[in-house]
């Protein structure tokens, strides 16, 4: 989910850690396997982040101004560089595009370490709100072990596949944090800022970087970071939007 030049590195020793970047020419990105196809009315809080016309990463939306993303999706751009697409299935084509008037990156992002991992996106304009664009909910309380939560987004369909041209979901199960550490222990350090979901076959990954995990219609996570799409013994890498300072960051900026 979040990479760096280390991480890159490391890449080329064959410790591959996939992760979605500001980059999109260049590094590799999170994306949804195992999922299904879906219809935005069915997941209209979602957003995609385009640049140059390609979509290269994901977002929610939170209020009519208000979006929520990864920092390592974007602290490589600048706000005019990107738009963001509403109420579209299709990638890149359909629904509204918006200008970006402002990136609030989370002051204690930690590319290396690939912690902190939200930003808040401002648009210059506001969301026209219709079936196929709404706002989320943002969660207070973080998803215990067992829970099912839902992800969604363009990315490929498979590791090393091509994006999908359709939006695509997902079912996982969250980790106990603990286990989450094992897993990791060699890689990454994973602290009160990540939760862990999925199963072997089951992830996200390539191009969802940035986007929800929701539980009952409700923002629980932002898709961050992981080893690999899917395999066994890593699961994907969240965002925890209940974590305090994590919360604190969205409600000082967003009111939300």
């Amino acid at each position: 989910m979040a990479f760096n030049m280390s991480i890159i590195i490391i890449m080329c020793c064959a410790v591959i850690i996939s992760a979605a970047s500001g980059e999109p020419v260049n590094l590799p990105q999170r994306r949804i396997v195992g999922g299904t196809k879906t219809d935005i009315d069915k997941i209209p809080y979602q957003l995609a982040l385009e640049w140059k016309g390609h979509q290269f990463c994901a977002a929610t939306i939170i209020s009519p101004l208000y979006a929520v993303s990864a920092s390592h999706c974007l602290h490589r751009f600048r706000p005019n560089d990107i738009i963001v697409r509403t109420g579209s299935t299709n990638r890149e084509n359909g629904g509204k595009t918006y200008k970006v008037k402002k990136f609030y990156l989370n002051p204690k992002y930690n590319k290396t370490k690939i912690d902190y991992d939200v930003a808040l996106i401002e648009l210059k304009s506001p969301i026209d709100f219709d079936l196929n664009s709404q706002p989320i909910s943002v969660t207070d309380k973080e998803p215990v072990s067992g829970q099912t939560v839902l992800v969604s987004g363009w990315g490929s369909l498979q590791e090393r596949g091509q994006a999908s041209a359709n939006l695509q979901s997902l079912e996982i199960t969250i980790i106990d944090r603990d286990q989450c550490k094992t897993s990791y222990e060699k890689l990454e350090e994973i602290t009160s800022r990540m939760i862990c979901a999925g199963s072997p076959g089951f992830d996200s990954c390539k191009g969802d970087s940035g986007g929800p995990v929701v539980i009952n219609k409700t923002l629980v996570g932002v898709i961050s970071w992981g080893k690999g799409c899917g395999r066994e013994g890593y699961p994907g890498v969240y965002t925890n939007i209940a974590n305090e300072e994590i919360r604190d960051f969205i409600r000082k900026i967003t009111g939300i």
